[in-house]
This record gives C-alpha cells, structure tokens and sequence, in this order.
C-alpha cells in the first residue's frame, strides 16, 4: 500500500471536519468532473457548474454514507447537471443536445475507463445501480 488515504478514507475525514481533504479530492478527481460537465452544459455556464460541485461536495458530506465515493460523486455531478437544465428553463432542448436518452453513464468512454478501473464488486454494483435508474 502506498500510504494515500483512500477517497473514502477522505470522505470519513471530510465529515469529521477535515476541510483539507477536499483538496486531495479535487486534485484527484477535478479532471473528471471537469470533463462530465464539460460536455454537458454550455462552455459559459461548466465553470461554474464545476465549482459547485465541488461546494456540494461539502455540503453534502453527511450524505455520503460508505459507498464507494465514485459512485457517490457521480450522483451529484448528474444531479447538478440536471438542477441546471431544470432551472435554466431550456430542460428539453439541452437535456436533447447534451444528455440524450441514447448517452446512459455506462456508455461513455471516460466514465467505462473509471469503472474498468474499480474493483469487480464495485463495477458490479455500479451496474446494478445504473440498471436501476434507467428504469
């Protein structure tokens, strides 16, 4: 073991009042979130988008109880990109353009490179989950 904290060892510190571990997150994590949300909302509106994920992250920590955060994560970020559509008033058409039916999490080449990247059991019950919501 390399001695790194887990993101879920991160997240227990986060909600014990660690504010310095959302940094580690962000470091490690930034670069996804940035490319989900990226192509999704319109390019003037990802940066803010990006930020907040990252606040609600905070705001959110008592949320998280002990599933894998990556799962957990991308929750919120679909969650946030949803919020947006829904508030922007243009649900359908963006929704139409950036989060078509065909373009399920499980199809996306970034987000099958992170669950071919998990352990086996965590791919499965992402799978599962996915299956879930789709219904």
């Amino acid at each position: 073991m390399n001695g790194l904290p887990t993101d879920e060892e991160l997240m227990r510190l986060l909600q014990e009042g660690d504010h310095s571990a959302i940094g580690i997150i962000y470091e490690r994590h930034s670069k996804k979130v940035w490319s989900y949300i990226s192509r999704r909302v319109p390019r003037e509106n990802a940066e803010d988008l990006f930020q907040d994920c990252f606040v609600r992250l905070v705001e959110k920590r008592h949320s998280w109880n002990h599933q894998p955060f990556v799962l957990w994560l991308y929750v919120v970020l679909r969650n946030l990109v949803i919020d947006f559509h829904r508030d922007s008033k243009t649900e359908k058409n963006a929704l139409g353009k950036y989060v078509s039916a065909d373009d399920e999490l499980g199809n996306q080449t970034d987000f099958n490179e992170l669950v071919s990247a998990m352990p086996p059991e965590t791919s499965k019950l992402l799978k599962e989950l996915l299956s879930e919501t789709s219904r």
